[in-house]
């Protein structure tokens, strides 16, 4: 109040927040070196860490202790580019780690990872590591999954690689799983029924997202600012397609235009009217009909229907018809020909044998006639000596 010359001071936090802190503060707190800890249940959880080496190694111990939990922000003043969490670890809390981690090592132990989205904060992550153990978490090629690779949790927003295909058994894309990604241009999902929120979200390298016949749920702003990706082909397999889910981007311009008529918006009768615009030349090639075919049209994106998935492209199947049809004329041209030439073949090798039958048939007669005319040449031979002797 300018008159009595008072200003307020306020901190505003969320209520989930504001409890983290007074959680905090009820805690029994120690330090020791870079770390502070508190002791819960006769356990250590790490509450403050500050090292300052490229790599931070938490130990098992501390003072004595076993260290079993991290606390919320318990690394967000810690300097290292690396984490290694001991093997001891089996429950992290969220909001923990810095924005600037590239390296992260998790116990193969850890059963519980709070928050949907536990890495969205990490923009310069590499790789997420996690150890031999009976926890809840594995990792592949620096990929978080869930214990039986069903469900992929993270894939790392600064991960080196242009391409990337999901295991065979991976059912399921987690909330988030490759947001903010600035390097993957191509991702094959191989067997995945369903993709989670924002699970694409910010990829702006992403050109490339070939979706399986499994696929059953896409949910809301899935590829939300993939300003890249051009088109998509969506099976008929799919029966749930949310919000935003395909061919939308961030529209800064209207979103400023309706911070700034907020009012004629909401005469629009609309409870929440999103800054996002339909990205320019995006198109979905889409069987006639389908769930994806309907949200298409309700969106105005532009569809490309009867297509077939063939070496990398989307080719027309009226195209592949032909294709095939010729082809098939010309096997039965071939098939034609070579029968054709076994029956010329056939019938000259009757003709050989016939002329064969008939020129040994001559040279029969022609044995049999010598011999006769030889018989006959030696009974007159013993006519004439008979006829001879009578004479005599």
């Amino acid at each position: 109040d300018a008159e009595y010359d008072v200003a307020n001071d306020f901190t505003f936090v969320t209520l989930s927040v504001y409890e983290k802190q007074k959680a905090y503060e009820a805690l029994d707190r120690k330090f020791s070196g870079f770390y502070e800890y508190a002791l819960v249940d006769g356990e250590g959880m790490i509450t403050i860490c500050n090292e300052v080496a490229d790599v931070a190694e938490v130990p098992a111990e501390i003072d004595g202790v076993k260290i079993t939990s991290i606390y919320y922000g318990a690394f967000l003043s810690c300097s290292s580019k690396s984490i290694v969490l001991p093997d001891t670890v089996t429950k992290i809390d969220e909001n923990v780690f810095p924005e600037h981690l590239e390296h992260l090592t998790i116990s193969g132990n850890c059963t519980e990872i709070k928050g949907e989205e536990p890495f969205l904060m990490q923009p310069y992550l590499q790789s997420i590591t996690v150890t031999e153990g009976d926890g809840a978490y594995s990792s592949l090629d620096g990929v978080l999954y869930n214990k039986d690779k069903t469900c992929l949790i993270a894939y790392p927003a600064m991960k080196l690689g242009e391409e990337f295909t999901t295991p065979e058994s991976v059912k399921e894309i987690a909330k988030s799983g490759f947001n903010y990604n600035i390097n993957l241009k191509k991702v094959k999902l191989t067997a995945v029924e369903t993709i989670g929120e924002y699970a694409f979200e910010g990829c702006t390298a992403l050109e490339e997202t070939i979706l399986p016949d499994t696929l059953k749920k896409v949910d809301k702003n899935a590829f939300l600012g993939c300003s890249s990706m051009l088109g998509i082909r969506v099976p008929d397999s799919v029966d749930e397609i949310a919000a935003y889910a395909f061919g939308y981007d961030y529209d800064e311009e209207l979103a400023n235009d309706i911070q700034a008529n907020m009012e004629s918006y909401a005469e629009l009768g609309e409870d929440v009217i999103m800054p996002y615009t339909v990205i320019e030349g995006f198109k979905m090639y889409v069987e006639k009909d389908s769930l994806a075919h309907r949200y298409a049209k309700d969106c105005g994106i532009p569809v490309v229907l009867d297509t077939v998935y063939v070496a990398g492209k989307n080719v027309d199947k009226n195209f592949i018809y032909a294709i095939i049809g010729a082809a098939a004329a010309v096997i039965l041209l071939i098939v034609g020909i070579i029968t054709g030439k076994k029956i010329k073949a056939g019938k000259k090798e009757k003709d050989s044998e016939k002329r064969k039958a008939a020129a040994a048939e001559k040279i029969k007669a022609k044995k049999d006639a010598e011999k006769e005319a030889e018989k006959t040449e030696n009974y007159e031979s013993i006519i004439e000596t008979e006829d001879s002797a009578d004479e005599d």
